[in-house]
């Protein structure tokens, strides 16, 4: 893909909070729902010597527009954009998974522990139960977590800040507790101008993949994807 000087970063088409919503962080996240729908919300320092916030709210809206076309339905939505003392905010809600996924280009999985074995989701490297919102301190393999219950797991290459609903019981090595329902995945970086990629058509990608070459927490096996594991 080739690259292009924009503001957000990683996140941009991520799913916004609702007007009812009361996802609020004070960083880049996502809070995914009971039903499966995701939303987004994404917070980037905008340098206006690169863009002019209209014009980038223009391609952010042509991006999902391009996106819901292709998709034959309105399955993203902007639900807010709005720029304040050179702070950007983004939010935009996501039908689905697969929606966030395909959207975004990211590596995306959301099911049971079932339907992810023997898939590139499937449970590899070490884990950590998780009792009343802490990390204990015994590592697992995966055999030990497939013994339990068939629970509900998000397998995702992103680092953000993470929301699910249901109390978490076990986490990937590479992931930090925040709360019985909230965790961070990797360190989140600085709040800069970003590189925002544009894809072979020239539409922007508002959630672009990881560059070769940029920062990625991974576990000792090498694995960069993060398990966050829940009722």
């Amino acid at each position: 893909m080739k690259k292009i000087k924009l503001l957000l970063v990683a996140a941009m088409v991520a799913g916004l909070v609702t007007g009812c919503s009361k996802f609020k962080p004070d960083q880049t996240g996502i809070s995914v729902k009971k039903n499966g729908s995701i939303v987004s919300v994404i917070k980037e320092s905008l340098d206006r010597s690169y863009y002019d916030p209209e014009e980038l709210e223009r391609m952010i809206d042509e991006t999902v527009d391009s996106y819901n076309a292709s998709a034959g339905a309105k399955y993203v939505k902007v639900d807010q954009y709005e720029v304040e003392n050179g702070q950007a905010t983004l939010q935009i809600s996501y039908d689905s998974a697969a929606d966030y996924q395909k959207m975004n280009q990211v590596e995306f999985y959301l099911g049971d522990l079932a339907s992810a074995y023997g898939t590139e989701y499937g449970l590899e490297g070490s884990f950590f139960k998780v009792e009343k919102g802490e990390r204990t301190d015994e590592a697992l393999g995966k055999e030990a977590v497939l013994a339990t219950k068939n629970y509900n797991v998000i397998v995702l290459e992103e680092e953000l800040l993470v929301e699910v609903p249901g109390d978490i019981v076990f986490v990937s090595s590479n992931v930090e507790m925040l709360g019985k329902r909230q965790v961070i995945t990797g360190q989140e970086a600085p709040q800069t101008t970003a590189e925002v990629q544009v894809n072979d058509s020239g539409i922007p990608v508002i959630n672009p993949e990881v560059m070769e070459g940029s920062p990625m927490e991974e576990q000792e096996d090498g694995t960069h994807l993060f398990y966050i594991i829940y009722k």
